[in-house]
C-alpha cells in the first residue's frame, strides 16, 4: 500500500518566490516527487499576446434576432406549468419555484406518431412552425414513456434552424420506430435556445442549512466532464461560506453556426470565479426552498445569467435530477493518468495498472453506449477512473454506481455529514439549544467538573485573543462582555463571590492603581544619594517582550509577543540555523520550524518527506 506523501510547502514557497521575481507573466508549473524528491519537470510562460481563447463572460447572445411566435404552434402543444402531463420533463417545471406562468421556460412538445404523420404530409410547414415558435433557434430533446426506458442522456439537437429540426426528427423516428412499442409513447420537447452565462448543478436536503452549487461557463452539459468551481452556501445566513475556484481551461460553447463544441478559456480569465457572489446565493437559498417544499433532496440543473429579454429571470431552474448520489467520492490508488477521450483511446490503453482519465470529445458527452465502454473496461480490469466533472452529474452517478472507483483530483469536500463542522471547546449553556432552533444536528456532552477550571482558562485565551483583534467598538464591547463572563464563570467555580472580587479589585485599584497611564517596569536598583528620578520615556513593546533562547535548548515567548505575531529566533541545531516561530490565534498557539541556513536549504528542504 502506497504511504501518502506531505506537501512540501517550504521548498513550494522557495520557488514561487524565485518564479514570482524572475518571470514578468504568469507561469505555469508542473512538478512531480519522486524518491523523495521534489522535481519541476515543466515551465509554461502564460504570454497574453499568444492567448487565443476566448472571454468567458463575452460568448453568450445578449438579445434575440426576432421574438417567438407563439401562436405559429399547431402540431407541437405548448405546456402550460401545473398542468396535467404524461411526460417527466415537463412535470419536472412542478416541481420548480416559478412565481408565475410567464416566469417559467415556454417548451412545447410532441409525440412521435403525430410528428410522423406530420413529415409524410406537409414537412415544409412543420420546419416553418419550429422556426416561428422558437425564433429559429431550435433545441429540441426526447423522452420515451415506456416501463424500463432509460431517459437520460437520450439525442437531443445542438441549436438548430427549422430545416435541420426536422431532418433530425424525421432520424430519430427512422431509429426508433422498431425499438419502442408504439410512437405515441415517443415525446419531442422543443424550446428556444437559452443563452445562459453559465451552467450549474446545486442541491440541497431539507432542514440542512448547507446548499452545494458547481458552476461553470457555458452549457451545462460541459459540467459533466470539465473542471468546473464549487460553492458552499449558507441558506439561513445568505452567504457563501466556502468556494474553490478551479483552474477552468475549457467550456462547452455554442457557436454562431449553432454547434456545440469544447472551447478555450483565455488564460487571464480561467481562474475567475464561474459565477458572480450574488447568482451563487440566489440559486443555493432556491435549491433549499424547493427541497423544503417538496420534502426531499433536490438535485438541480440550473441556467444562469440569462438575458432579461427572454423574461425567465436570470437564473431559471431547469432540470431535476432523481438519480442522486452522496456526492462523497470513493478515493481509491492512483495510478498513471491515461486521458481517454474516444473509445478508441480504451483500446489503446497500456497494460498493468493505469488510473482512467475521463476526458471525452464534445460529441461523446452525452453517450451513454461510449460511458459504458469505460465502465466495462474499469470494471474488468479494476482500473480506477479520474473525473473532472461534477458529482453531481449523471456521468458520476453512473460510474458511482458501477461501482468504479471514482478518483475526482481536485473535488472540494462534500461531506457525507451535511455541513459537518467539529468544535470540541467549552461554550456558554444555551448555544447548543440555538443552533438546534437554527434547523442543525448538534452532538454534544458535559465537561468534567474537575475540567472545568482549566477549560474556562483556555476560553479565557480564547477570548482575549478575539479581542486583541476586534476593530470596530461594537464588537470590543462583545469579546469584553465575553471575558466578564468567563470570569464571573471562574469566580463561581473557585466558590467565590461575585461582589467579594469587585470589592478585591476596587482595593487594588484605590493602592496600586489600575493601568490607565500604561506604566513600563524596566528595571529596579538601590538609587544613589541625590539621584534625581528620571521622566518617562516613551518605549514600544517590542524593545521589552523580544523571544529569547534559555541556553537549555528552550525558548521563551512572552505573552505579548504571541500576540503581536513577533519574527523567528534563530538557532542552531546540527550545524543548521533553524527558524522557530510562534504566534497566538483564536484556535490556539501555532508553531513553525524552517531550516534557513543557506548552504543546506536545497538539500534539507527536498527531504522534508523524510
Amino acid at each position: 500500500m502506497a504511504t501518502p506523501l506531505t506537501v512540501p510547502h517550504p521548498t513550494l514557497r522557495s520557488v514561487g518566490k524565485w518564479l514570482t521575481e524572475t518571470c514578468a507573466p504568469r507561469v505555469h508549473v508542473e512538478w512531480v516527487v519522486a524518491h523523495k524528491r521534489l522535481w519541476l519537470v515543466q515551465l509554461d510562460f502564460e504570454w497574453s499576446q499568444l492567448d487565443s481563447g476566448i472571454d468567458p463572460l463575452d460568448h453568450m447572445r445578449s438579445t434575440r434576432r426576432r421574438a417567438p411566435e407563439i401562436e405559429a404552434a399547431l402540431v407541437f402543444e405548448p405546456y402550460i406549468v401545473g398542468n396535467p402531463t404524461r411526460w417527466k420533463k415537463l412535470r419536472n417545471l412542478q416541481d420548480f419555484d416559478f412565481d408565475t406562468a410567464s416566469a417559467a421556460p415556454r417548451l412545447y412538445s410532441a409525440t412521435a406518431d403525430r410528428i410522423d404523420l406530420e413529415l409524410a404530409t406537409d414537412a415544409y410547414g412543420l420546419a416553418r412552425e419550429i422556426e416561428a415558435i422558437t425564433a429559429g433557434s431550435a433545441v429540441i430533446r426526447m423522452e420515451i414513456a415506456e416501463e424500463g426506458a432509460a431517459n437520460f442522456n437520450l439525442p437531443r439537437t445542438e441549436t438548430v434552424d427549422g430545416k435541420q429540426a426536422v431532418d433530425w426528427l424525421a432520424h430519430q423516428i427512422g431509429h426508433y420506430r422498431d425499438k419502442v412499442s408504439s410512437l405515441g409513447n415517443v415525446a419531442f420537447i422543443t424550446h428556444a435556445f437559452l443563452p445562459a452565462h453559465a451552467g450549474v448543478w446545486a442541491y440541497a436536503d431539507p432542514g440542512q442549512k448547507i446548499a452545494f452549487v458547481d458552476g461553470l461557463w457555458g452549457l451545462p452539459d460541459g459540467l459533466q466532464v470539465l473542471p468546473h468551481d464549487t460553492y458552499q452556501v449558507d441558506v439561513k445566513r445568505q452567504k457563501i461560506v466556502s468556494e474553490k475556484i478551479r483552474y477552468k481551461p475549457r467550456f462547452l460553447y455554442e457557436t454562431p453556426s449553432g454547434e456545440w463544441k469544447y472551447v478555450d478559456v483565455l488564460k487571464r480569465k480561467s481562474r475567475a470565479s464561474t459565477l458572480p457572489r450574488s447568482d451563487v446565493v440566489e440559486i443555493g437559498i432556491r435549491t433549499a426552498r424547493i427541497a423544503e417544499k417538496l420534502g426531499e433532496r433536490a438535485q438541480i440543473m440550473w441556467f444562469s445569467g440569462i438575458p432579461s429579454d427572454y423574461q425567465v429571470g436570470r437564473n431559471l431552474p431547469w432540470f431535476r435530477a432523481r438519480e442522486t448520489v452522496d456526492p462523497a467520492p470513493r478515493q481509491g490508488p492512483k495510478f498513471r493518468p491515461i486521458t481517454v477521450s474516444t473509445a478508441e483511446d480504451l483500446t489503446r490503453l497500456p497494460s498493468g495498472n493505469v488510473t482512467i482519465r475521463l476526458d471525452p470529445d464534445a460529441d461523446l458527452i452525452r453517450s451513454e453506449q461510449f460511458l459504458d465502454q469505460v465502465i466495462a473496461v474499469a470494471q474488468a480490469r479494476s482500473l480506477p477512473v479520474e473525473i473532472l466533472g461534477s458529482a453531481l452529474s449523471h456521468t458520476y452517478y453512473r460510474l458511482f454506481q458501477s461501482g468504479v472507483v471514482v478518483n475526482p483530483p481536485n473535488y472540494a469536500n462534500y461531506s457525507r455529514s451535511r455541513g459537518k463542522r467539529i468544535f470540541g471547546k467549552l461554550v456558554r449553556d444555551k448555544i447548543p439549544e440555538n443552533i438546534k432552533g437554527g434547523g442543525e444536528n448538534v452532538v454534544e456532552g458535559r465537561l468534567a467538573k474537575s475540567d472545568l477550571i482549566d477549560a474556562l482558562f483556555g476560553k479565557l485565551f480564547e477570548e482575549a485573543f478575539e479581542l486583541r483583534t476586534a476593530t470596530q467598538l461594537p464588537g470590543a464591547v462583545e469579546e469584553i462582555s465575553d471575558l466578564f463572563e468567563i470570569l464571573r464563570a471562574i469566580a463561581q467555580a473557585k466558590g467565590a463571590n461575585w461582589q467579594d472580587v469587585e470589592e478585591a479589585a476596587n482595593r487594588k485599584r484605590a493602592d496600586r492603581g489600575g493601568f490607565v497611564e500604561r506604566r513600563v517596569l524596566v528595571e529596579t536598583s538601590f538609587a544613589q544619594p541625590g539621584q534625581k528620578q528620571a521622566g518617562l520615556p516613551e518605549i514600544r513593546l517590542h524593545e521589552l517582550d523580544a523571544p529569547r533562547s534559555t541556553g537549555e535548548g528552550s525558548v521563551i515567548f512572552p505573552f505579548s509577543a504571541l500576540l503581536e505575531g513577533k519574527l523567528p529566533i534563530e538557532t542552531t541545531l546540527r550545524n543548521n540555523r533553524i527558524a522557530l516561530s510562534a504566534r497566538m490565534s483564536r484556535n490556539g498557539l501555532v508553531v513553525s520550524l524552517k531550516i534557513v541556513d543557506e548552504d543546506n536549504s536545497r538539500e534539507e528542504q527536498l527531504r522534508l518527506f523524510e
